[in-house]
């Protein structure tokens, strides 16, 4: 008696067992199809951007402004737009390749937001197939870049955040 008891009792231990597996696995594809984990992407095709405050300048002169814009399989065809000047720059990429636009004076004083609050001081990228883009400001010492998130990926309200102007007590 005491040996079928000890058979039922294994196979109840075997059982709950197996039902934990189940149970364990079916939670962890619910949990996977239900919470999708993504880093963000920087691939779009609408972009804006702003260069800020470099380090000791509190105008453009004497910095350098870069837009590179990474292509992806086809050929794309795209608008770099200057907001506060209203002109724009048209341009042609090959498919697997970058692009680099190095911004004019006029076009950097457009560009250069060295103040806090709302402002047109903005460039806007557009492109006919998805790409990725990115900045960089460079000076005597000073190098900043950044990955530009396309706009889909930001939503209706656009932020450049950097440190305060030198003026306001920053760097």
């Amino acid at each position: 008696m005491k040996c079928v008891i000890n058979f039922v009792y294994l196979h109840i231990l075997l059982f709950i067992e197996i039902m934990r597996k189940i149970y364990t696995v079916f939670l962890s594809f619910f949990m996977l199809s239900f919470f999708s984990l993504e880093a963000q992407n920087t691939e779009g095709k609408e972009f804006y951007l702003t260069f800020g405050s470099n380090w000791g300048h509190t105008t453009p002169t004497g910095l350098s402004f870069f837009i590179r814009i990474v292509n992806g399989n086809n050929q794309t065809k795209g608008t770099i737009y200057f907001t506060n000047l209203g002109t724009s720059e048209p341009f042609t990429i090959p498919a697997h390749q970058v692009f680099t636009y190095n911004l004019k004076e006029k076009e950097k004083q457009a560009a250069y937001n060295y103040t806090m609050g709302v402002s047109n001081l903005t460039i806007r990228i557009t492109t006919d197939n998805p790409v990725n883009v990115y900045a960089m400001n460079q000076g005597d010492a000073s190098t900043d870049a950044t990955g530009i998130l396309p706009v889909t990926a930001l939503g209706a309200d656009y932020y450049h955040i950097s440190y305060l102007p030198s003026s306001m007590g920053g760097i």
